[in-house]
């Protein structure tokens, strides 16, 4: 099984992705996010590397980062709401987030079926504030989250590896865990591939080779990433490009137009100006991956308000809350 490494887009919210959308099949792949798979219609066939289940409507998936994941809807195209998000939300606050894995990712073998209704009603009122983006929509999305995260904690298998579990049982994982909180939080600044070998104990061409095999991106193209992601999230704002660029992390607007044509086909001031016409409507593939296709906000809200209406009633909603 080789698992295609994917780079999560926090275009909204630092940590925190949130997508709907109609999926037909997404081969094996991995991510540094967590990942709830939340089923609104349809069904799928989840493949992990441990075992295969099924997720149909009103359940919902648990992926632990990078756990490797398979998603096959062939036979019957899902409707699926997909939050992401980076095992450092809330660190500074709670530090064992990022060590928390989930023993068995479908929900239905753990939790019954009224408890799900009400955690399905609960990751679509989140949904609803990510899309909505009125003025505190950043503060109900990360209340949102943390409650999430109790939730599964409660009531689906999970356990918190202490550190030399962690280190003994996925030292892979905690030697990319160190060089991408390293990287994650230092991106806005000036970074040499020397530092960042140093402080995990790797000489620079080890550390380059690692992460390529491991991530699937070489270093320089990652910490562009991490760049380009933070200046997507600037770039509808009132700012000068040169200072998005600058507080991004780039050395100058050249470099940060540079990932933007890459990344969009255009330049960040070309995007910035077609910026409301370049969200993916229904019916049109995913650029980036052509198995699936992305709803827009407006569809979106839609579609999960009708579906909370068709869920439960007021009084079943307020359980959730």
């Amino acid at each position: 099984m080789n698992a295609v490494y994917e780079s999560v887009w926090y275009d909204k919210i630092r940590h925190i992705h949130i997508t709907l959308a109609d999926i037909n099949y997404r081969d094996y792949h991995e991510h540094n996010d967590y990942e709830v798979f939340a089923v609104i219609g349809g069904r799928a066939k989840i493949k992990t590397n441990t075992r295969e289940f099924q997720v149909a409507e009103g359940c919902f998936a648990v992926f632990n980062s990078r756990a490797a994941h398979q998603i096959d809807a062939r036979e019957c195209p899902v409707v699926a709401l997909v939050v992401q998000f980076s095992p450092y939300f809330c660190r500074e606050y709670y530090p064992h987030a990022r060590r928390m894995m989930v023993r068995n990712a479908n929900a239905a073998d753990s939790i019954e079926k009224d408890q799900r209704k009400r955690i399905m009603a609960h990751i679509c009122r989140m949904a609803l504030h990510y899309f909505g983006s009125d003025r505190l929509f950043e503060l109900k999305c990360i209340e949102d989250l943390a409650r999430l995260m109790v939730l599964i904690a409660e009531h689906m298998p999970c356990e918190f590896l202490n550190p030399a579990e962690h280190h003994s049982r996925i030292s892979r994982a905690h030697k990319i865990d160190k060089i991408l909180s390293y990287l994650e939080t230092r991106y806005q600044h000036p970074i040499r591939l020397e530092e960042v070998a140093e402080s995990v104990n790797m000489s620079p061409a080890y550390l380059s080779h690692f992460v390529t095999k491991n991530l699937g991106i070489g270093f320089h193209d990652y910490l562009t990433d991490l760049r380009f992601e933070h200046a997507l999230r600037m770039i509808d704002r009132d700012l000068p490009l040169g200072d998005i660029s600058a507080g991004s992390g780039f050395s100058d607007l050249k470099y940060m137009n540079k990932a933007f044509t890459k990344k969009t086909g255009m330049t960040a001031a070309q995007y910035r100006e077609k910026f409301k016409d370049l969200k993916i409507q229904r019916g049109k593939k995913d650029r980036r991956d052509p198995g699936q296709v992305i709803y827009s906000e407006e569809q979106s809200k839609g579609i999960i308000k009708a579906y909370l209406n068709e869920l439960c009633d007021s009084n079943e909603l307020a359980l959730a809350k």
